[in-house]
């Protein structure tokens, strides 16, 4: 059962990075979201 659940959890990895759009992409979520350096070298964040 957790073997299986890896599996699908890897083979989901590699479909996102291949392009995939994940689920908090089509619901347009963005809680995560990665902030370039140089913004938080000025003191913004």
């Amino acid at each position: 059962m957790l073997e299986e659940v890896g599996q699908e959890i890897a083979q989901l990895i590699v479909r996102v990075a291949q392009g995939e759009t994940s689920k908090s992409e089509e619901m347009s979520h963005q809680e995560f979201i990665l902030i370039p350096g140089d913004v938080l070298d000025f003191g913004l964040f």
